[in-house]
């Protein structure tokens, strides 16, 4: 891991292409140990004791298939490790997003995958303000209400952002940060569960009138915003996979 970092650090266009396209800034590259393998983006898991367990490979360049590969005998896990992380985070989906969220300022945790989610997960999460972030598509939302019910169930204090309702292609928050939004948007525009519902039913959506049903408590809410482009979840590849949005 520290030759491919110190590849990376060392590859100025690649630094530049990657904070250009990407919005992936180099000082959040070093602090996750991001590295690059001369054929891909290498993204450590790493456990709760700071030691390695996997490895993600993210695709440079659109034509290399699939978007995601893990490297042989990967154990899945948050990144980073949520007890590596203090006070309230930022649930996205994918290594990717979280990449583009943390140089943004945001204290983000990738779930590296829509079915990646293990309900275990959620009891580090207890006492917590957690804010699910997923892709606005079908198999994204639904990852985020099971999510913030797994997370409810545990005493986490939970709220769902919907970047755009009208959207189903996989408009994800990178998407969004990269058309200019504030990040503290984020967390400013918070609804209550019923205050969501009205909105829901005045616009006539159904998928996001569920999500307010859905939640496990009266304690969680929903947070809203209508903009945002489109990546689509890949497979990763390797002994284990999962799908998960990334370049």
């Amino acid at each position: 891991m520290r030759r491919w970092a110190r590849a990376l650090r060392d590859n100025p266009g690649l630094l530049a292409r990657l904070r250009a396209e990407r919005g992936w800034e180099p000082d959040t590259l070093r602090r996750w140990r991001i590295g690059f393998d001369g054929e891909r983006i290498t993204v450590p898991i790493i456990d709760q004791r700071g030691a390695l367990q996997g490895v993600l490979r993210l695709r440079v360049d659109a034509w290399q298939k699939p978007k995601v590969l893990a490297a042989a005998g990967s154990r899945l896990g948050l990144i980073p490790h949520p007890e590596l992380v203090a006070g309230s985070v930022v649930l996205v989906e994918g290594p990717s997003d979280m990449l583009a969220a943390r140089s943004a300022g945001l204290p983000a945790l990738a779930v590296p995958g829509t079915h990646a989610w293990r309900a275990e997960w959620a009891r580090a999460f207890t006492g917590r303000d957690v804010t699910v972030v997923m892709d606005a598509d079908r198999p994204g939302r639904a990852a985020a209400v099971r999510i913030a019910a797994d997370l409810g169930r545990h005493g986490a204090r939970v709220a769902i952002v919907e970047l755009d309702p009208g959207r189903d292609d996989g408009y994800d928050l990178s998407d969004w940060l990269r058309a200019g939004n504030n990040p503290e948007l984020i967390t400013d525009l918070s609804h209550t569960r019923a205050r969501h519902t009205r909105i829901a039913a005045s616009s006539g959506d159904t998928w996001t009138e569920r999500i307010g049903a859905a939640l496990p408590t009266s304690r969680s809410a929903i947070r809203l915003d209508a903009r945002a482009a489109a990546v689509v979840a890949g497979p990763l590849g390797g002994p284990r996979s999962w799908g998960c949005a990334a370049f």
